[in-house]
């Protein structure tokens, strides 16, 4: 019995250890066959991935190219236009005649890209064009990209050279206050000029480096300044330590007074006065146009009514002011003088002299009337040209003669003033429309369509940014996103960052404080820099976008509303459709000036005028405005969009045309310069300007007062620095010459 036990005991023993090793053989194969599949699984996961950065690439490839045929039909549409233009009138269908639908358009020179007319508007001068672009054909890596795009052929009416239609270095639309110290620095042998349509004014500052002021109201000039030219439609006052070396031209009054320095030509329509002391230029007056509709300088305050002769007509010229001289006067009628010297006078009427002395030289052509009656001189006859009863100390108004001493002066012309019914500046429309009816046939945000970024609210109050003609680490980016934060965690509630740009929100989160669904990852991430992660740099609140920061990424931003500009560098265009307000330490570099890179050829040499660029070095890595950007022959588009590239500052829309195509309901268009701001492009403001603090502008300012503002000011230190600008951008132009000039752009666009 026990050796039954004991053998059974043994054999289930064997049993157990026999069973021990197959679970050993299962175990290795069953970890064998894990790695088996770890590894191919690994190897599969590689695959993919390599396909996938395979395509990823090939894509990108493709885009790119599509971009750059994009151009290339761009250019050849407008080599198109030149050649028909060379024997037609400017005709904005002039294409009709050459393209039709369904033409393929020949691209040589770059394998894979095919263009194809897809439909002409004519009524709205508009081609849509497909541009096809394929890489790495027959091959792992093919792809292949169709980009729609709407060109649209336009005209610009430039007026002084410039498609806005600014004429000087500043240019105002209403009434224009200088104050503090205005300086505009230019180039050796050019010259600027200040243009307002309305009354220019100044007091306690210095202006310097302006060639000419041109104002259709009046003008007073009351600071020590210099200047070649001053020129009105109504008066001119002079005052201070002012020198004006050339001429001095009114279709009013001009008055002078204190350490006046005028050498060169005084004309006017009006009457001439001067409380100087010093000796002027020629003189020349007509004495009529008394009454013009401008502001009276000359016969206010101080200066009193003006004196009439014996005849109870007002003397065309009266030196008033002991020593008060000319090297010539004209007059088509009387003359009153102290005791100046005049060279060469011509007079028509009388010569009343208050204290006479031998400097008088000239022809009168009826009395001669001296008041201090012990100064005859025996030398008179040779001196003032005269005949019988010439001599008159009694004023006696029957003492004249029966023939006048012919006396001619040219009447003066009026300035012409900028139009006001046919310019403004929207952000909505083109500065100059066509017709009222072309306008109204357009799209109605052309300035919204090129922009790179549209900042808009959304009826449910969140803000948003549609991105268009944007790639972002070579892959083309388009769409609407919302602006939002990614919350921080438990452990570091501090963590929270700002400014991404998501498609989904959080169910629930506030428009205030929105935050993006998902992770990190389903974000594009965020087109501005903060002074940290954690600091927001766009915000929004009652109608004003405020950025802040660093910086944002380069290209042209449009913002549907106010917009404040607190501090940073920024790149590229900033369009508001209201006003504009800078504060903090603020720079901001327009497309064309900030160019491709950064650098600009400067006699010879590359040269550094920005710290980053548009399209390459750029201020947010990897996001490029691809309609400025050629980047085949890393080239900025400079004359894109009415030439925007050229303007750092943008405000103003008009909400409503009137028949006639001017504006009829304006709104915002005021930009406040203040703080610290060096802006490194034009500034053009819809409505009014004014500057304080410390600002300086590499290009011009202007104004076009589509609003209900009656002024513009110019206080604390304002600087305008023309020199040494890279050859890409226009600052201003000066030429007295006006055309109208046909272009070709890119209004839409999208991947199909």
């Amino acid at each position: 019995m026990k050796l039954a036990i004991a053998n059974r005991m043994r054999y289930s023993s064997r049993i157990a250890r026999n069973q021990q090793g197959i679970a050993t053989i299962l175990i290795i194969l069953l970890t064998g066959l894990t790695m088996t599949a770890v590894v191919l699984g690994l190897s599969s996961f590689m695959r993919a991935t390599q396909e996938q950065g395979l395509a990823l690439q090939s894509q990108s490839q493709s885009q790119i190219k599509a971009w750059t045929g994009a151009e290339v039909v761009r250019r050849y549409l407008d080599m198109l236009l030149q050649n028909e233009k060379q024997n037609k009138e400017p005709n904005l269908s002039i294409l009709s005649t050459t393209l039709q639908s369904g033409d393929a358009l020949p691209i040589d020179g770059i394998a894979g890209l095919f263009a194809q007319v897809v439909s002409i508007d004519t009524g709205a001068h508009e081609y849509v064009i497909d541009v096809t672009s394929e890489s790495a054909k027959n091959t792992r890596a093919q792809s292949s990209s169709t980009l729609r795009l709407v060109y649209r052929i336009g005209e610009e009416i430039t007026n002084d050279g410039q498609s806005d239609g600014l004429r000087g270095v500043l240019d105002f639309r209403r009434n224009l206050d200088l104050r503090g110290g205005i300086e505009v620095k230019v180039p050796p042998g050019q010259t600027y000029d200040i243009w307002v349509d309305g009354d220019l004014t100044t007091g306690g500052n210095s202006i310097r480096g302006v060639n000419a002021i041109r104002a259709t109201g009046s003008v007073s000039i009351g600071s020590g300044s210099t200047f070649e030219s001053l020129y009105a439609n109504g008066d001119i006052e002079v005052t201070g330590g002012v020198t004006v070396s050339k001429s001095i031209m009114a279709m009013g009054n001009i008055c002078v007074n204190g350490g006046v320095s005028g050498s060169g030509e005084i004309q006017a329509n009006g009457v001439v006065i001067s409380s100087s002391g010093q000796k002027l230029g020629a003189i020349s007056s007509r004495g009529d146009d008394l009454d013009h509709p401008f502001t009276k300088l000359c016969t206010v305050g101080s200066w009193g009514s003006l004196a009439v002769d014996a005849y109870a007509n007002v003397f065309g010229v009266d030196l008033r002011g002991g020593g008060s001289g000319a090297s010539s006067v004209k007059t088509m009628k009387s003359m009153r003088v102290l005791s100046g010297a005049v060279d060469n006078l011509q007079v028509q009427d009388d010569l009343v002299v208050a204290n006479w002395n031998e400097n008088l030289h000239g022809n009168v052509g009826k009395v001669l009337r001296i008041k201090d009656t012990n100064r005859y001189n025996a030398k008179l006859p040779q001196q003032v040209q005269a005949q019988a009863n010439d001599l008159d100390a009694s004023f006696d108004p029957s003492a004249t003669r029966t023939s006048n001493v012919p006396v001619q002066v040219t009447k003066l012309q009026p300035l012409q003033d900028a139009g006001l019914s046919g310019l403004y500046f929207s952000a909505y429309w083109p500065v100059v429309p066509e017709t009222a009816e072309a306008v109204q046939s357009k799209s109605n945000y052309p300035y919204q369509s090129v922009a790179n970024y549209v900042f808009e609210v959304n009826p449910d109050g969140y803000r948003t940014v549609t991105i268009q003609a944007v790639s972002v680490n070579g892959i083309a980016v388009s769409g609407t996103y919302f602006l939002g934060s990614y919350p921080g965690t438990v452990q570091n509630p501090y963590a929270k960052v700002f400014d991404y740009l998501c498609t989904q929100l959080v169910a629930g989160t506030s428009a205030s404080d929105p935050s993006c669904a998902g992770p990190v990852t389903d974000s594009i991430g965020t087109l501005c820099r903060g002074y940290s992660p954690q600091n927001p740099c766009i915000t929004y609140k009652n109608g004003q976008w405020t950025i802040q920061g660093n910086t944002l990424a380069a290209g042209i931003h449009w913002f549907d509303g106010d917009l404040n500009v607190s501090s940073g560098t920024f790149y590229g265009t900033l369009i508001a459709t209201g006003n504009i307000v800078t504060s903090g330490s603020t720079k901001v570099y327009a497309p064309n000036y900030a160019g491709y890179d950064g650098y600009s050829m400067k006699d010879g040499q590359k040269k550094q005028y920005a710290p980053a660029g548009m399209c390459q070095n750029l201020p947010i890595e990897g996001w490029i405005p691809t309609n400025l950007c050629n980047l085949t022959q890393h080239e900025l588009i400079h004359n894109f969009a009415f030439g925007v590239g050229n303007f750092a500052l943008l405000a103003g829309s008009c909400q409503a045309l009137a028949a006639n195509g001017s504006c009829s309901q304006y709104h915002g268009g005021d930009i406040q310069l203040q703080a610290s701001n060096t802006i490194y492009g034009r500034v053009l403001a819809g409505n009014s300007l004014s500057t304080g603090g410390g600002t300086v502008v590499h290009g011009q300012i202007g104004a076009l007062g589509g609003g209900e503002t009656q002024k513009n000011g110019l206080s604390g230190s304002t600087t305008l620095d023309l020199r040494d600008i890279p050859s890409s951008y226009t600052p201003s132009t000066n030429t007295n010459t006006s055309s109208t000039n046909t272009f070709i752009q890119v209004r839409w666009s999208r991947y199909l």
